[in-house]
């Protein structure tokens, strides 16, 4: 996050966002597939775990979208409001 604050360059979010999606779905295989056998993809984005990281990263896509693109430090007090806020309803 704090690379995209100063630089507003959207990769940065993207590849977080990205291995948090692979990390949902690799525990999801983890707790419902018994080697050797695994779980199809449809299976994996269909999973109550992946869709609450899919959820949870939609809204925080909407909510950086908000942001205007001066960050300052009121914007950056908001922020980290709103993550721990986040952290704390799950």
């Amino acid at each position: 996050m704090t690379r995209f604050l100063s630089d507003h360059d959207v990769k940065h979010v993207l590849e977080v966002a990205g291995l948090a999606r692979e990390d949902a779905a690799l525990h999801a295989q983890s707790i419902e597939a018994t080697p050797p056998y695994s779980l199809d993809f449809e299976e994996i984005i269909k999973h109550p775990l992946v869709q609450q990281e899919l959820r949870r990263q939609a809204d925080d896509f909407q909510f950086m979208e908000s942001l205007p693109m001066d960050i300052s430090q009121e914007v950056i007090r908001l922020m980290k409001a709103y993550a721990q806020q986040a952290r704390k309803a799950n």
